[in-house]
């Protein structure tokens, strides 16, 4: 399935491409994220401009519990930590929002640098699921709370597509990192688990709770679709 999707995006961005018209310059769009499609999430962007080189992006997401996972990866070795991989359990509810200026570096609005505040929360409720660690691993019926606040720095450009009516197709590709301070709040009951890869007999823990906060850093590459307005040219 996600080789198809690859394959239907090649296809577009190849049409894409074909089809820019460098007379337009950019104006306000609405947007989607269809890598975040990946993990059950969808978020909308509106970007809305402010001054010929400055724009205000608006973003709001929903991730929606997908059901038939209940085995969860979280890393191995330096990666092994489950706040690095908590997009890939797919049981989490969440919602996404952000505000994001964008500076313009060239009069016809082609390449940008973006800073993005954001702010996720995800949670899951009363949900039996086995954790697969790097050295071993725990079931649990799990409750979880995960507050995700940070800010991503990025520089991307624009693709401009085909008109379609007062609009026109627009793909914003961009790259860069983030940094995110994440508080979560686990809770496990009935929690059977074994201290060691090797270990065959497993301990029991009735009840706990676990909670705390970790800085981390990430990096980014990705792209937003959707459809824009053509304008005059605002700096003449």
């Amino acid at each position: 399935m996600r080789i198809l999707f690859v394959f239907i995006l090649s296809g577009f961005f190849s049409n894409l491409w074909a089809q820019q018209k460098p007379s337009l310059i950019l104006g306000d769009g609405y947007y989607v994220l269809p890598t975040q499609l990946f993990v059950g999430e969808l978020i909308f962007t509106k970007e809305q401009f402010i001054a010929p080189r400055w724009s205000i992006s608006y973003s709001l997401g929903y991730k929606f519990p997908i059901k038939g996972q209940d085995s969860i990866f979280t890393g191995t070795g330096a990666f092994a930590s489950y706040e690095i991989f908590t997009m890939t359990n797919r049981n989490l509810n969440g919602i996404y929002l952000s505000l994001a200026p964008s500076l313009y570096l060239k009069k016809r609005r082609r390449y940008y640098f973006q800073a993005e505040i954001f702010n996720r929360f995800l949670w899951l409720n009363n949900k039996h699921i086995t954790y697969s660690l790097s050295r071993a691993g725990f079931s649990a019926r799990r409750t979880e709370r995960i507050n995700i606040t940070g800010i991503k720095f990025l520089y991307g450009h624009h693709k401009h597509g085909k008109m379609n009516g007062k609009r026109f197709l627009n793909a914003k590709l961009y790259y860069g990192f983030s940094v995110r301070m994440i508080a979560f709040w686990y809770e496990n009951v009935d929690k059977t688990y074994y201290r060691t890869a090797t270990e065959t007999q497993a301990s029991y823990v009735p009840y706990e709770k676990e909670r705390g906060t970790t800085l981390m850093p990430f990096g980014h590459i990705g792209f937003k679709i959707g459809l824009a307005k053509p304008v005059a040219n605002v700096f003449d």
